[in-house]
């Protein structure tokens, strides 16, 4: 499978991380709001953090597994 992974870190009042994906991230920045299952608070001020290549090799190992920054 040729999927590209993106992952998006956001902040909420309890100042740990959360990480989601970038489907979630599309629907924060669309409008719908998400909180933090710890303290209950809005998810704010999401960055990408990871980017990356394809999730899997493909079967005839012409496409490798690789990180891009």
């Amino acid at each position: 499978i040729k999927k590209s992974i993106t992952q998006y870190e956001y902040h909420c009042m309890c100042k740990q991380a959360v990480i989601v994906s970038s489907i979630i991230h599309n629907k924060i920045k669309k409008g719908k709001i998400y909180k933090c299952v710890r303290c209950h608070n809005l998810l704010t001020n999401g960055e990408r953090i990871i980017k990356t290549g394809f999730s899997r090799e493909s079967p005839n190992q012409t496409t490798k597994t690789r990180t891009l920054d």
